[in-house]
């Protein structure tokens, strides 16, 4: 139990993460975004580095399954933080960016017009046979 209070006052003086924010999570739902920051970061350092963003993108699913697992406010917006600043340092460096995740609102210049999606319409829904 202490090596748990000392592993999430450590958190808490590293990362500036709250110390009841990280024990109502595990620990490993801050890990993707972390890594996600740490790429961001290798890149601003060197902006040849485009593969730090490309796999920064890698670990967003990650990141966005765990933030609906253990939903909080905090971790909402520091996840939102960080997608918004991955995005905008992949549009600088031209890395494209899928547009899921695309925060709601923005415009992608690198989304090719074959890529924007088409009016829907019933017939687009797949269907299993009724066999």
């Amino acid at each position: 139990m202490v090596l748990c209070v000392r592993i999430v006052g450590l958190v808490d003086s590293v990362s500036g993460v709250g110390a009841r924010a990280v024990s109502m999570q595990a620990l490993s739902t801050w890990w993707p975004m972390h890594q996600i920051k740490s790429g961001i970061r290798l890149w601003r350092s060197n902006p040849a580095m485009t593969l730090a963003l490309e796999q920064s993108l890698d670990l967003l699913p990650a990141s966005d399954f765990i933030t609906r697992m253990w939903p909080s406010n905090e971790h909402l917006l520091e996840h939102n933080r960080t997608l918004n600043g991955l995005v905008e340092c992949c549009r600088i460096a031209g890395v494209h960016v899928p547009i899921r995740f695309m925060p709601s609102g923005t415009q992608n210049s690198l989304i090719i017009p074959s890529q924007k999606s088409k009016k829907a319409s019933p017939s687009d829904i797949p269907m299993a046979p009724l066999d």
